[in-house]
């Protein structure tokens, strides 16, 4: 299948996709709002560090990859914008999703595929995307078709991910969600599944809520045992033991931009429904207060200048030090 596409969005989902679509002869078009960033591009300049990204990018240039700041005629549109959230009412803003399909609206043809693979909560496409749709005058599935197809790639990773990672693809119709399946098989070699929209809206955000409640769990087990004067990474690693226990190891909350978001989505979305989800993100929101009051503990003690003194720099939650990088803590005797 020849399709043209055009990805809204050079950031770090949006820029690794359309170098990644390029590279395996398809005709992309980078599109992005930020002009310095299109003519760094341009020139051959990643915006980001990540591995594998700056071959891919000089690639993806050899076979004519184009980069603009103006939305461009194609048969697929890939909005792969930011979708932050209202710290206040924990609810997605999917205004930069709302003005990126307004714009697509403006030049495509009709029967073009739109695709949104921004992370979105559950029934975004249908309270948002699909009424800013009809309210500019197009039918979808008649004019343009809706995919969404949630990125679930990680920084750092993110080339190895985007082949061997297995991908959603959820379409108002089979047949549509079929053609972009095809179109994401050039490179993926991981499993693709076919499904409805809002099945692949959830199945995302479900995916990191269900890491924030396991991390969040870990979490609250150092606690609990550092208050009692317990191990809990003797604990965690004989539990672990069991063939059907794999509890991830404590730390200073939850890093990176999608675990510490996504999940309040559904508490934004579900009120008194998501109470298990709330809680987590409550605990793993309040792990840095932990840790700072671990370290005045430790501060106070001396133990900071004994550690120091021993070349062992680095603390665990359990007030023990450690060599850096990379080796076994070490009691501080």
């Amino acid at each position: 299948m020849n399709h043209s596409i055009n990805i809204i969005g050079l950031g770090y989902i949006g820029l690794p996709t359309a170098l990644m679509f390029a590279t395996h002869d398809i005709e992309v078009v980078g599109t992005d709002l930020n002009a310095d960033l299109v003519n760094k591009l341009k020139d051959g300049i990643l915006t980001f560090e990540e591995t594998g990204m700056e071959e891919l990018l000089q690639s993806s240039n050899k076979k004519g990859i184009r980069y603009t700041t103006e939305y461009q005629k194609a048969d697929v549109y890939i909005v792969a914008v930011p979708t932050p959230y209202d710290k206040n009412s924990k609810r997605i803003d999917p205004s930069y999703v709302i003005s990126a399909v307004k714009s697509v609206l403006k030049v495509c043809g009709k029967g073009a595929i739109i695709v949104i693979e921004s992370t979105v909560s559950p029934g975004t496409i249908d309270k948002y995307v699909r009424p800013a749709i009809i309210d500019n005058g197009f039918t979808p599935g008649v004019d343009v078709h809706l995919v969404h197809a949630p990125e679930r790639i990680i920084p750092g990773n993110m080339v190895y991910e985007l082949i061997h990672n297995s991908c959603t693809i959820g379409a108002d119709d089979p047949m549509i969600g079929e053609k972009v399946k095809s179109l994401y098989a050039s490179f993926c070699k991981g499993e693709i599944i076919v499904t409805d929209i809002r099945t692949a809206e959830m199945t995302k955000v479900v995916e990191n809520t269900y890491r924030d409640i396991n991390i969040a769990f870990a979490n609250e087990l150092a606690k609990i045992c550092r208050s009692d004067d317990m191990d809990v990474y003797e604990i965690i690693r004989i539990a672990n033991k069991h063939p059907r226990v794999n509890i991830l190891q404590p730390g200073p909350g939850v890093g990176g931009h999608c675990i510490s978001v996504d999940p309040w989505f559904l508490v934004g979305d579900y009120p008194g429904l998501a109470n298990i989800i709330l809680a987590a993100r409550k605990i793993n929101d309040g792990m840095p207060r932990f840790v700072i009051h671990r370290v005045s503990q430790i501060n106070e003690g001396k133990r900071v200048k004994r550690c120091r003194a021993r070349g062992l720099i680095r603390f665990d939650l359990q007030g023990r030090c450690g060599r850096y990088p990379g080796k076994p803590y070490a009691p501080d005797a």
